[in-house]
């Protein structure tokens, strides 16, 4: 029982994302992968609003997320955090 509630999780988990990284790829918004350091540090994901205005350049990943189920999870946390800008903004 408990496992067919962990890969339902984990299935729920990898559509978050892609649908999240569709989005964000319309817009032309990447999504990058942690640096070591980050990982180390025990960080799941990260929404960096400085680079925000690089973004455009085409030459920063606003939003950073771990690999596997963790970064699935984060990355709806972090997107949260970017619609918030993006509003804010008015973009």
């Amino acid at each position: 029982m408990i496992m067919k509630i962990f890969r339902k999780q984990k299935e729920l988990g990898k559509t978050i994302r892609s649908t999240i990284e569709g989005l964000l790829n319309q817009l032309g918004i990447p999504v990058g992968v942690l640096t070591e350091l980050e990982k180390r540090k025990g960080i799941h994901g990260l929404f960096d609003p400085k680079s925000l205005k690089d973004v455009a350049k085409g030459v920063s990943r606003l939003i950073r997320v771990a690999q596997g189920t963790r970064g699935d999870f984060a990355l709806g946390k972090e997107y949260g955090h970017f619609d918030s800008q993006f509003k804010y903004f008015n973009i």
